[in-house]
């Protein structure tokens, strides 16, 4: 498991937006929502939900509106053993973006926000 201090890093400014690995197969919208309002006022969440068997895949998200509170979600997961960091988005070289471009997985990822949180993972890794 990351340290405290890597999960806190967050070399984006000013980014609000968390990210939960390790929640319950029952975890839905409105319960990871009455989770993370333990830590301060969220513009938004998702629990990432398996479309074919409707339970959560065990990762979410949440956007908070002040960063100080986003730091109190993450150590407050942390320390309860969730792999939990801010989100970051890493962009590739222009050629592979491109190429994602012209593969029409960026233009389909700005259609919902499901397909941008999958886009968001895929490259982070």
């Amino acid at each position: 498991m990351k340290s405290i201090e890597k999960c806190l890093e967050n070399p984006i400014n000013d980014n609000r937006n968390v990210y939960i690995r390790g929640l319950s197969l029952k975890t839905d919208d409105e319960l990871l929502l009455h989770y993370v309002s333990r830590f301060g006022k969220v513009e938004q969440s998702k629990a990432i939900i398996d479309t074919l068997t409707g339970v959560c895949k065990g990762f979410g998200f949440a956007k908070f509106a002040d960063v100080r509170d986003s730091g109190k979600c993450i150590c407050g997961f942390y320390y309860l053993g969730y792999e939990v960091s801010f989100i970051i988005l890493r962009l590739f070289r222009c050629a592979t973006l491109t190429n994602r471009l012209d593969s029409g997985l960026v233009r389909s990822a700005k259609r919902s926000s499901r397909h941008t949180t999958e886009l968001s993972l895929a490259m982070r890794a």
